[in-house]
């Protein structure tokens, strides 16, 4: 939840006609223009290898669905701020 002007959610939402088990793709962002507060991954991504936090400008997201395929899903939901204030 934002705590002031600066301060905004970003919800990376995957959408598909056909279902997918597998999908690699990266969350990129400006570092000099916007600082990652706090990340949380869907429940078919996996965790990435380094917390989400500690990434300057990308954050994989590497969609592993083996049990059942996938056609709407959250990827990830973020908390993120302007940067500099």
């Amino acid at each position: 939840m934002p705590r002031s002007v600066n301060e905004f959610e970003v919800v990376v939402q995957l959408s598909t006609q056909s279902a997918i088990t597998r999908m690699r793709s990266q969350l990129r962002f400006e570092a000099a223009a916007l600082q990652l507060l706090s990340a949380t991954t869907g429940d078919v991504v996996r965790p990435p290898p380094q917390p989400v936090l500690n990434m300057k400008s990308a954050a994989p997201l590497d969609v592993h669905a083996p049990a059942e395929p996938v056609q709407e899903q959250v990827l990830m939901d973020c908390a993120s701020r302007r940067w500099p204030p």
